[in-house]
């Protein structure tokens, strides 16, 4: 009876041993459900982060791909306008090699560090998200303004280029005949001067060929041997300034002694 009574005892302590282990696994089930609860929960904000900073990566890509299209020069501290890709941005792409793609676009484009040096003290501040909402509808409306004055500013006229184009074509041939017949003038004076000299050389040695033999000349012709002693005869021009034009106009002058 003794040793019944012991049996009964020990599963007794036993039992209780287990209650005991039951608890402690229970209140550890209890530990690693909460636990559970915030791996859970660290992982949707772990999630959430992620999709706001591939957002964000995108929303940077679609901002430098859109500069690099309309040809607006960033300040760059880092990196060139070269390294912006030109490929649509992650929200169009849905197969893997386009998101690896896209994994290397944004890697290359972090690489991209733009100068804010320029931006006033308040703008470079940290800014609430309803500031920094404030600020671009500011600028958009400064941008809206500026587009609206551009399209008042009339188009360029076709018809006046193509007329420009040919004025000018017409100017050109014009210069070049121009620069023809200057040239064409230049020898045809050079000619006449060529002539002008010839014709001066051979009237001027005839001349003084007759000037210097005008006594002898004209005593021959009038026949009278004593005007040799009375008087004396020569030949000269009326105006030596220019013989070519006053070279037809010369006299024979008579003088006694």
């Amino acid at each position: 009876m003794a040793q019944l009574q012991d049996l009964k005892n020990q599963h007794l302590t036993k039992k209780s041993e287990v209650n005991d282990k039951n608890q402690e696994m229970e209140e550890i089930r209890k530990k690693l459900g909460g636990s559970n609860k915030e791996i859970t929960q660290m992982q949707k904000e772990v999630t959430a982060i992620e999709t706001k900073l591939e957002q964000k990566k995108s929303d940077r890509h679609n901002l430098l791909q859109a500069c690099k299209m309309q040809d607006i020069k960033l300040p760059l501290s880092k990196g060139s306008m070269d390294d912006i890709s030109q490929e649509e941005g992650s929200q169009a792409e849905e197969s893997a090699s386009s998101s690896q793609r896209s994994s290397t676009t944004y890697e290359r484009e972090a690489l991209i560090e733009v100068d804010y040096s320029e931006l006033s003290d308040d703008l470079k501040d940290s800014l609430s998200d309803e500031e920094i909402k404030t600020e671009m509808n500011t600028l958009q409306q400064k941008v809206n303004e500026h587009q609206s004055i551009l399209q008042r500013i009339a188009a360029p006229n076709m018809k006046a280029m193509e007329k420009l184009e040919s004025v000018r074509d017409k100017f050109q041939e014009t210069s070049d005949e121009f620069e023809a017949a200057r040239k064409r003038a230049k020898k045809a004076k050079q000619a006449f001067e060529q002539i002008k000299k010839e014709r001066f050389d051979r009237f001027n040695g005839c001349f003084e060929s007759v000037a210097t033999n005008i006594d002898e000349i004209y005593k021959a012709l009038s026949r009278n041997s004593s005007a040799q002693v009375h008087s004396c005869e020569f030949l000269f021009l009326e105006n030596e300034c220019d013989i070519l034009m006053y070279m037809r106009e010369y006299y024979v002058c008579k003088i006694c002694v």
